[in-house]
């Protein structure tokens, strides 16, 4: 259990509220109210007209675009393609909510963990609108085309990414309608509040996940002046050449003042030379799970999916991105979709003042 004198009791349960106001996500919370193009009171505003479009006050009346696919891929590319997919409600006018039976690969079909097979089983719903689970023969129309999805019809269901990718390219993620006060506002600021919305972790998340982790890794509370480092080996390793070394990594936080260091890996060779090499001007922080020497492999994962070995992968993918935000100043191979994703939620969660050191492409 976690030490209530370290973590009160509020700070996890504020996490999974469903509310226009943003979630707080960080133990040690202070931001900069104003820092280059991101500003804390425009988190804010933003979160709250996200908020407030995927929560009408009539779920009757409102024009729905339900999501019958998703991106299969890794979790934080199928998250990113999730952004996408409510960029495109926010800019045609539709709410954008999940059918009821979709299934993720990544929960388990035998449902042992939680009731759904779909995102909700990790995240808060997108939406407090559903669609019944027959909604196909309720005249929903399928909605493939730009012409069905600017159309008038109450309810559009998709079942194919190709419309998301003819309308949203990865060089200009940006809404071309929604929010026209920020259309100066970069694709990483669109993302990064984007993101930010899409991963808020529900009550079973917080108590099952991120609960557990805190106390495990950081038993007496997140320092101040925390660093994260994540060492990507595994495919991402093969793709880009030697981005896993480990020195990379090190290099741009050895001048600096830090002394607290939160470190992840899919790589236990990556902890281990990690520690071997600055375990005397560090103090490091990770967690104690089981990882592949190399890294670790989509195809390798591919075989856990739709069972309850994936969701345990699963339980420590989550533990790490809610972790890793914890620290100040970050590092990592942003051509890694998880570590891109980390970037966006420490710049939207108000950290943006505080440097992310990219390993590498960042493509």
């Amino acid at each position: 259990m976690v030490d209530t004198g370290v973590y009160q009791r509020s700070f996890f349960d504020g996490m999974s509220v469903d509310s226009s106001t943003p979630n707080n996500l960080l133990f040690n919370h202070t931001v900069v109210s104003s820092y280059g193009e991101f500003d804390n009171t425009e988190n804010r505003a933003m979160h709250m007209a996200l908020w407030n479009w995927q929560h009408p006050r009539s779920c009757e009346t409102a024009k729905l675009l339900v999501l019958s696919e998703h991106h299969h891929a890794g979790i934080g590319s199928t998250l990113h393609l999730r952004a996408m997919q409510l960029m495109m409600g926010l800019d045609y006018g539709r709410v954008v909510v999940d059918d009821p039976g979709i299934f993720w690969e990544q929960t388990s079909k035998g449902k042992e963990y939680c009731p759904s097979t779909g995102f909700d089983c990790y995240f808060l719903p997108l939406s407090n609108c559903t669609v019944p689970i027959d909604f196909r023969q309720r005249g929903a129309l399928k909605g493939n085309d730009m012409a069905t999805i600017k159309s008038n019809h109450q309810v559009v269901y998709v079942d194919s990414m190709k419309v998301f990718f003819q309308m949203y390219k990865h060089s200009s993620l940006t809404p071309f309608k929604f929010g026209p006060e920020y259309t100066k506002k970069s694709g990483h600021w669109w993302m990064s509040q984007l993101i930010r919305y899409i991963v808020r972790p529900n009550s079973l998340t917080v108590k099952e996940i991120i609960q557990p982790a805190f106390s495990s890794v950081f038993p007496m509370g997140v320092p101040h002046g925390l660093a994260s480092v994540f060492i990507r080996w595994g495919d991402k390793g093969e793709e880009v050449i030697r981005l896993e070394d480990v020195e990379s990594h090190f290099k741009p936080l050895i001048d600096s003042k830090i002394t607290h260091m939160y470190l992840g890996s899919d790589s236990q060779n990556a902890i281990d030379q990690s520690i071997s090499m600055y375990g005397n001007r560090f103090k490091f922080y990770y967690l104690n799970v089981s990882r592949s020497v190399k890294g670790s492999f989509h195809s390798e994962l591919e075989k856990k999916f739709g069972t309850y070995h994936v969701v345990e992968q699963m339980k420590r993918n989550l533990m790490q991105i809610f972790l890793s935000i914890q620290g100040d100043v970050m590092a990592g191979q942003l051509s890694s979709n998880s570590c891109r994703l980390e970037h966006e939620l420490h710049d939207a969660l108000g950290k943006f003042h505080l440097n992310y050191y990219s390993v590498g492409s960042a493509l």
